[in-house]
């Protein structure tokens, strides 16, 4: 992946989106990216919304790698809210994990839950890691 960076990098690429971002290792990549490449990082966030859908990305969906202990925040016997809320949660902590290292972030809206993501926007702004017109600060 870095040498493919590496020479887009070098063509000219000044911005690189990530896959969803969901782990540690993701964060620190970032970093290294930043700094090793010279260009900005735009970092995905996508809420996971259940139990099920949980497995299903991190078994079914390449590229994306769910952390058991993410997984483990959902139960099988959650309720669509209770799924939605834990999602919005985990997602509002790796956002402000990830902030230091990224110079953007684009939502991925799962199953057109887009009040779930305004949700999620509106607590990051309140929270002030976005600003009212949604920079990063």
């Amino acid at each position: 992946e870095y040498d493919r960076m590496q020479k887009k990098a070098e063509k000219g690429a000044a911005v690189f989106l990530t896959q969803p971002i969901f782990d540690d290792k993701g964060a620190l990549a970032l970093q290294e990216v930043r700094e090793r490449f010279g260009v900005k990082v735009i970092a995905g966030i996508m809420p996971v919304v259940s139990y099920k859908n949980a497995v299903f990305l991190n078994n079914e969906v390449p590229g994306i790698e769910i952390p058991e202990c993410i997984v483990e925040r959902f139960s099988p016997a959650m309720s669509k809210e209770e799924g939605e809320n834990a999602g919005a949660e985990i997602a509002l902590e790796i956002a402000a994990k990830i902030r230091p290292y990224v110079d953007g972030f684009y939502m991925i809206i799962p199953f057109s839950r887009t009040e779930l993501v305004l949700g999620i926007l509106k607590t990051l702004k309140d929270k002030g890691v976005i600003g009212q017109e949604g920079e990063l600060k």
